[in-house]
This record gives C-alpha cells, sequence and structure tokens, in this order.
C-alpha cells in the first residue's frame, strides 16, 4: 500500500496530493519491524549480535541499489556535461547512505518546481531508513540496559525520543519557506520511525498492547477510523501545507500504528494479507528502488507517449524490473550461502567498483550555466553597458503634409530604431541575453543586461500553489527588482527596454491575500504591478518592448504540470496584451510565443531545426538555439519605430514603419 500511493504521488495524480504520506507509513512500519526483532533479541539472549544484524541489512538491501547504481552511471554516460556534476554528488551519496543529507546542503527541494529532478531524489527515505539501522540497535541496547527490562521504561525513553524529535521538526519548519529541510533531515522525520518503534514496546510489554482478545478487537475498531483518516489525508493532504508540518505529519504517523497495530488479526489483518497484496509487499522494495527513475527517464521523447500512456507504460516498466530485482537479485543474494569474510570483502570491493564507475560516468561535468547562477551579477554593481562600434542603419525620414488650411506646410517626422536597448528580465532571458547582445551589437545597437536571476520585472510576491505562501527564493526579489531597475535606467539611458520574463504567471499574494494565477483578480492584480513598472521605465523617455513569452516545450516535465505552465502561460500572455492596449503609446509587444511555438500548443521540442529548450523545456540552453532566437527577437527590435510604435510586432512580417527592415 505505501509503495503504491508513493507511486501515484510520483507520476503525477492530481487526486492524491497526499501520496508522499506513503513514506511515513513505510517509516512506521520499519520501525515498528526493526525494533520487534531488536527486543526480541534482547529478550531471549540478552545482547545483539550486531554483526549479523548489519550483515542482513545489507544483504537485504545494498544488492538492489547497487544495480541501480550501476544502470545510473552508464545513464550519466550518456547525460548532457551539465547534468553530470550534480549525478556525481547524487550518486555517491547514495551509495554512502547520506543522500538525505546530501540535498539538504546541496538547496535541493523535493518538491522543486522547476527544475528537472535527479532520477535518485527518492533515496533521502532509503538514507534515513539505513542511517536508522546503524544506530538504533546500539540505542536499544543503551535503553534495554537502563530500563533493566522494565518495558514502561523503555516506552518512556522511545516517547521521549520521539518527542523530542518531532519538537525539532516544529522549530526548524517556518510557513512560508521550502519544507525540505525538515522533510529530508534525519532529526526531524525520526519520530515517524520511532512512533513504529514505541508501538513494537507497546506491543510486547504493555496492557495496552494490539494483541490478543479484548484488546484486539478494541484496535480493529479503533483501524476503521484511523484507516479512514490515512486515506483522507492522502486525498486532500499538500506537501506544503502548513498544518501536515503543524502535527499532520505525526498525525498520519500515529493513524498508520493503530492500522498497523490492528493487522495482527480480524478484518484488517485478513485484508492485507490477501495475495495480491503480499506479492507486491514482496516486491515493494524493488518498487520503491526503480519507481522514480524510470520516471524521470521514460520521457515522453524517449517512448513516445503521453498522458495516461505515459503512466501506464512506466508502471508497466516499473512492476517488470522489480520483479526482476527481486527474483534475479535480492532474494538470489538473500538465499545464498556466502562465508562472513568472503561477504565483507565482496560488499568493499562492490563499494569501491561502484565509486570508481560513478566517477568515470560522470567524467566531463561541467558546471551550472552563468544564466542559472543566482550569482551571476550583484545586484548593486554597475550595469555593463556594451556600446556599438558603428551607429545604428540608416533610415528614411517619414514626409507628412499639414492639412491645416491656414498653414499649408511640410513637416519631416524623424523615424528612429533603437540605439541603446536594455533587457529586463529573468533567467529565461538571461539565457540569451548574450546572443542578443551579440547581435544587437551587428546591427548598431548598443546593449545592456540588467537581467536578475530568479526574479521578474514587477514588484510584489509570487506564491506557491500548494502552500499558498510567498515562494521562499523570491522574498528579496521586490527590494532586488526595484534596485536593478533603477540603477539601469539611470546608467544607461535606453531608448527601448525589452521587458521578459516567466515569473509573473505565477500566483500572488497581495497583503496576504492570496490571488490564483488566471483568475480575474489575479489578472486585475497584475495589471496594477505592469502599470506601475511600465510608469517606472518609461519616466525618462524610453519605450518599452513587451516580450510574449512562450509555453514550455512538450513532454520534458509531467503532462500535468506541462497542461498548467500552458494554463498559467496564456493567462499572463492575455494580461500583456491588456498591458500593452493600455499603454499603447509607449510599449508594443513582442511575440516571442509565435517564434518559437509556432502552431498550437503545447510547443513543440524542435523549431527551425534545433532542439531550442533541451534541457528543461524552459531557457534555451545551447548556443545554436540561443543565436537562432536572438536573431529573430534582434529583427523585430531594429525593426521598431519609436516614434510611432506598432499594435503588434510578429514575426510573421515587418510592423509598420517607414524604415526597411535590416539585413
Amino acid at each position: 500500500m505505501a509503495v503504491l500511493v508513493v507511486i501515484g504521488y510520483h507520476l503525477g495524480l492530481t487526486w492524491l496530493p497526499g501520496g508522499f504520506l506513503g513514506v511515513d507509513l513505510f517509516f512506521v512500519l520499519s520501525g515498528y519491524l526493526i525494533t520487534g526483532l531488536l527486543l526480541t533479541e534482547v529478550a531471549r539472549s540478552g545482547g545483539l549480535d550486531l554483526g549479523r544484524f548489519y550483515a542482513r541489512r545489507i544483504r537485504r538491501l545494498f544488492p538492489a541499489m547497487a544495480v541501480l547504481l550501476l544502470v545510473f552511471a552508464i545513464v550519466a554516460l550518456r547525460s548532457d556535461p551539465l547534468d553530470r556534476a550534480t549525478m556525481r554528488a547524487d550518486g555517491l551519496s547514495a551509495l554512502l547512505d547520506v543522500a538525505n543529507w546530501h540535498f539538504i546542503a546541496s538547496g535541493a527541494s523535493y518538491f522543486a518546481q522547476f527544475t528537472m529532478p535527479s532520477a535518485l531524489r527518492h533515496t533521502w527515505s532509503l538514507a534515513i531508513e539505513e542511517q536508522f539501522y546503524l544506530l538504533w540497535p546500539l540505542m536499544v541496547l543503551a535503553i534495554t540496559a537502563l530500563a533493566r527490562g522494565r518495558s514502561r521504561v523503555v516506552g518512556g525513553v522511545v516517547a521521549g525520543l520521539a518527542t523530542a524529535s518531532f519538537t525539532a521538526s516544529i522549530v526548524l519548519y517556518h510557513p512560508g519557506t521550502d519544507p525540505s529541510r525538515v522533510y529530508f533531515g534525519t532529526d526531524t522525520r525520526a519520530f515517524t520511525l520511532l512512533v513504529g518503534a514505541l508501538l513494537a514496546v507497546v506491543d510486547r510489554g504493555s496492557r495496552w498492547g494490539p494483541t490478543g482478545g479484548r484488546r484486539g478487537r478494541a484496535w480493529a475498531m479503533a483501524s476503521v477510523p484511523a484507516i479512514g483518516g490515512m486515506v483522507g489525508m492522502f486525498l486532500m493532504a499538500g506537501d506544503r501545507d502548513v498544518w501536515v508540518y503543524r502535527g499532520g505529519l505525526l498525525a498520519f504517523a500515529l493513524l498508520a500504528a493503530v492500522v498497523i497495530g490492528a493487522a495482527h488479526g480480524g478484518i484488517v489483518g485478513r485484508v492485507l494479507s490477501t495475495e495480491p497484496l503480499r506479492w507486491i509487499g514482496t516486491i515493494s522494495y524493488g518498487l520503491y528502488l526503480w519507481h522514480w527513475p524510470l520516471d524521470v527517464w521514460l520521457t515522453p521523447q524517449l517512448v513516445h507517449a503521453s498522458g495516461w500512456r505515459l503512466d501506464v507504460i512506466r508502471v508497466l516498466a516499473t512492476f517488470g524490473v522489480a520483479v526482476a530485482s527481486y527474483y534475479l537479485v535480492e532474494r538470489t543474494v538473500r538465499q545464498g550461502r556466502f562465508p562472513r569474510r568472503a561477504a565483507l570483502e565482496a560488499f568493499g570491493w562492490t563499494i569501491g567498483l561502484l565509486v570508481a564507475v560513478i566517477a568515470v560516468g560522470t567524467l566531463g561535468a561541467r558546471p551550472l550555466p552563468d544564466y542559472l547562477q543566482a550569482s551571476r551579477r550583484d545586484p548593486n554593481g554597475p550595469i555593463l553597458v556594451r556600446t556599438a562600434a558603428r551607429p545604428a542603419a540608416k533610415f528614411a525620414p517619414a514626409t507628412t503634409r499639414a492639412t491645416s488650411a491656414a498653414d499649408s506646410t511640410t513637416t519631416t517626422v524623424l523615424s528612429r530604431p533603437p540605439t541603446r536597448v536594455l533587457l529586463l528580465g529573468d533567467s529565461v532571458a538571461a539565457s540569451v541575453q548574450g546572443a542578443l547582445g551579440d547581435e544587437l551589437l551587428g546591427r548598431g545597437v548598443s546593449f545592456a543586461d540588467g537581467t536578475v536571476v530568479g526574479c521578474g520585472v514587477v514588484l510584489g510576491d509570487p506564491a506557491d500553489p500548494s502552500s499558498r505562501q510567498v515562494i521562499t527564493s523570491v522574498r528579496a526579489c521586490s527590494g532586488t527588482i526595484a534596485k536593478v531597475q533603477q540603477a539601469a535606467l539611470g546608467q544607461v539611458h535606453p531608448d527601448l527596454v525589452l521587458l521578459f520574463s516567466t515569473w509573473e504567471r505565477e500566483d500572488r499574494i497581495v497583503d496576504g491575500q492570496y490571488f490564483a494565477a488566471g483568475t480575474p483578480a489575479w489578472a486585475s492584480h497584475m495589471l496594477t504591478l505592469y502599470d506601475d513598472t511600465i510608469s517606472r521605465v518609461t519616466a525618462a523617455g524610453a519605450r518599452v518592448g513587451l516580450v510574449l513569452p512562450p509555453d514550455p516545450v512538450a513532454g520534458v516535465h509531467g503532462q500535468a504540470r506541462v497542461v498548467d505552465r500552458v494554463r498559467r502561460t496564456t493567462a499572463l500572455r492575455d494580461v500583456l496584451a491588456k498591458v500593452a492596449q493600455r499603454h499603447a503609446g509607449s510599449v508594443t509587444p513582442v511575440d516571442l510565443a509565435s517564434i518559437v511555438c509556432p502552431g498550437q500548443p503545447p510547443c513543440p521540442p524542435i523549431v527551425g531545426g534545433l532542439e531550442l529548450r533541451h534541457e528543461d523545456g524552459i531557457h534555451f540552453d545551447s548556443p545554436a538555439s540561443q543565436g537562432w532566437v536572438a536573431r529573430r527577437i534582434a529583427s523585430l527590435l531594429t525593426q521598431l519605430d519609436l516614434d510611432h510604435l506598432p499594435a503588434t510586432t510578429t514575426p510573421g512580417g515587418p510592423p509598420a514603419s517607414s524604415h526597411p527592415p535590416p539585413n
């Protein structure tokens, strides 16, 4: 059951937002089973054979993980060099069972919405399990020695440890921020395992235990509302909901403990013991180990499917690989008879071999491109202006004749293209700024880059739709945007300001009130924010080119996410069209969407013979794609008539202008 809801969550099933809680169910069950084994051995022999315990855990878990890491290293060989540095760290941390702390240290989010995930992201939970297996037997020995066989004391100590862990999770969680530190941390997740451990203590030494006559019936009766509560949380809990981290995880763990305790007998035990569920439980480790990498690797481009068909392919592949893993690897190793010394040597050699394989598979790694690095420029520093070596291309004056009867004179109006362009925007704009600057300089137009990675072009607070809280990474953006725009306008004195950002398609929080993207209230708020930005950048006489952003590439993210992004981007383009109408005298739309996404949405992966946005479906990530897009944007900009801005600017033809288009 636990692994099935996790698989559903990772497939992006919209009706199962709380599927991530399947990991907590597994934690409680694991804590219960392991603690029960340890307490039984202590009661029987007065101690623990730690070598035997650790050997059994290694034989159970390591062989299948080793196969996964070998496949992961082979995939790394065929991956883009940009991904390999991250893949190397991910692979080594998974191998050494510290993946959860690696993801905390690297700032990776389990709930990331805008980046391609690691194929080993799910190993954070296996790392917590392994750390529990390493430390908990030693702690059980110490606790039982301290308690001198008194179950009540053992239970009190375990409950105290669980309380300390839960308290740490409360202290370290800050509403409105990414909860990954709390979600990944061994210290802040231990209480879930310890709830299972406490159940094992109660089961073996308390009159409140779930076994036996009247007590068993009481637990069985309690399991009915407990199951209902768990199902309700699976269907309603969001992975960023504040209440989840303010007691929801603990409540779920307690409900799970009741259900596990009631599974000793009665209808709950019979249902959970049916043959299909028993078989799924048998291969559950392989299902969990392989489902997420296959979700990442089996892309729509690879299998030529999308939507529910893609989900079916991924699920079938997961079950197929899990079955092969169990019967060919896991069961073979577990049933084999290996001398302890030989097994230990084989384990050490395998660790060394995997380190070498992962290192070789990730050779040639490249760092993140400049446009994705938040520290690419100090927002308080000067704006670099690239000055054209030659003036802009000559243009013909437009001659008009006044029709006043009193004064029949001829007036010459110079229609001028921009000579100084300032680009303001986010990382998508930053991905093309270098190539765009080169193109404009070649056309005699000076260029300045005022993009800020991770921030948009309007002030205010984008919000996360799950938590309905301000997105942590953008909390400082309003101040940064204001500083950069003020400094850039003062230093560059642009003729044309190009506004190019996708952050404005996110939900918003205004004075504590939440506005969902695409709603009339959100659109009204965004119009106000854009009015403020337009007024700010045109105060000194500059005109504005308002870039209509394209949809994401189809198939790079999950189908549900692509549909959501298309909806949001469409809503933003509608807002931008209204902005251009409201400021027709100073603003013209620059329709990048029709260049990059010809036809109906979603965007095709290849346009003009180029894979324009290969890495994440959003940024223009190769020199070829950057140059291709920059040439088309530059052609549009150098055709603009700043004295008579056209109503629209599209790649279908030159705008209404008195000067010919550049070559």
